[in-house]
């Protein structure tokens, strides 16, 4: 008895015959679809889509072996199995019904057992073969989706490939196992790594040969080991080198969809060039700063000088601010040496002015230039 319930059209002008079928398939647990018309069965054909067609071959308007041959022709239908009904059991009769696409014939009158044993193995038999189709269907397309996926991972591995060898980084891919699982040439050239490590792939020589190429080597080897021991950490630090290069270094657990980790990956930066303009910028930064607090004392002074009245007092106040101005950067000694020789004159020639202007202020002059100025 089948595990599921197999639809049976039987087609046959006479109803009794239908009838009787009709009982016994019923019984056996199949459903049953029935016609007394030829060419309505080829329609319940096409619609119902049963498992098996019992076909009586003598019938008015079409006869069975013309129903056979349309349901044939008939990509809808042409694979559900056809069994005959008929009185006539002459060979070339058979013969005739299994040319037009009939599996079985069966000869009137029939025994019930004989023709439920037969329906059954159709049956059976279409089942099988139906679902041996659906799994190639199935295959076909499964080898067809992966041919698909195989070429856009070639497709996408090419790209990866190409952006990691254009990479200004040194890339290095390591598994959990602490074996090299890919590279570009950059991280070779950065590391200069020998071609005996780069054959062996083992990371634990490379790490090795890197250290000792690192002014702190124990440092570098102690943050590697680090991240190994912590799988999900990530790294970002700077290396120097004994060469005197300096390196920006990032390092990132590998994982998967489902957060399975692969490994680890490393990127080096070669940032020399960076680390000194930056060192140059901030060197640039303090000597501005010098000069522009030299400019604060210098206006200071000159403020000064513009309202002074008494040079003793400006003689005392410019040696206060000129020994402030001449820590602030020696580069500033000429200034000194200009101002002090500035002052030497104004004292020689103090009384032979009525009135000094230095910056559009008058000054007046004391009776004594040589006391109200710094003598030589």
């Amino acid at each position: 008895m089948p595990n599921t319930e197999p639809t049976i059209l039987i087609v046959d002008d006479n109803q009794h015959n239908i009838d009787f079928l009709s009982i016994g398939l019923t019984q056996r647990g199949y459903q049953v679809v029935t016609s007394t018309d030829s060419s309505e069965a080829e329609t319940l054909a096409v619609n119902k889509q049963p498992d098996l067609i019992l076909l009586d071959v003598m019938m008015p308007g079409l006869d069975g072996y013309e129903v056979c041959q349309n349901l044939k022709i008939n990509t809808a239908t042409r694979d559900i199995p056809v069994i005959f009904l008929s009185a006539q059991s002459r060979t070339p009769d058979k013969v005739k019904g299994f040319s037009v696409g009939a599996i079985d014939y069966i000869t009137k009158p029939f025994q019930a057992r004989e023709v439920l044993a037969r329906v059954e193995l159709q049956v059976a038999l279409y089942r099988a073969t139906r679902q041996l189709a659906d799994k190639n269907t199935q295959l076909e397309q499964e080898i067809a989706r992966r041919h698909a996926t195989e070429g856009e991972l070639k497709y996408q591995t090419a790209i990866l490939e190409a952006q990691k060898e254009a990479s200004p980084d040194g890339i290095l891919i390591v598994s959990t196992e602490r074996e090299w699982l890919n590279y570009n040439q950059r991280f070779i050239e950065m590391w200069d790594i020998p071609p005996d490590i780069i054959a062996s792939g083992n990371s634990p020589a490379a790490i090795a040969w890197m250290s000792q190429h690192c002014t702190n080597s124990q440092a570098f080897i102690d943050i590697v080991e680090k991240l190994y021991a912590h799988p999900e950490q990530t790294q970002h630090d700077v290396v120097t080198l004994n060469d005197g290069r300096v390196m920006e270094r990032y390092s990132a657990p590998v994982k998967g969809a489902d957060s399975t980790s692969y490994g680890r990956i490393w990127y080096y930066r070669d940032i020399t060039d960076k680390k000194l303009a930056e060192d140059s910028l901030t060197k640039t930064n303090i000597t501005l700063q010098q000069h522009l607090e030299e400019l604060k004392i210098i206006n200071q002074i000159t403020q000064m000088l513009a309202h002074v009245t008494n040079f003793d007092v400006l003689i005392n106040t410019l040696t206060k601010n000129i020994a402030r101005l001449f820590s602030t950067a020696a580069t500033m000694a000429t200034l000194l040496n200009r101002e002090q020789a500035h002052l030497q004159i104004v004292s020689y020639h103090g009384h032979m002015l009525h009135e000094t202007s230095l910056v559009g202020t008058t000054i007046p002059l004391e009776s004594n230039p040589r006391t109200a100025y710094w003598p030589p």
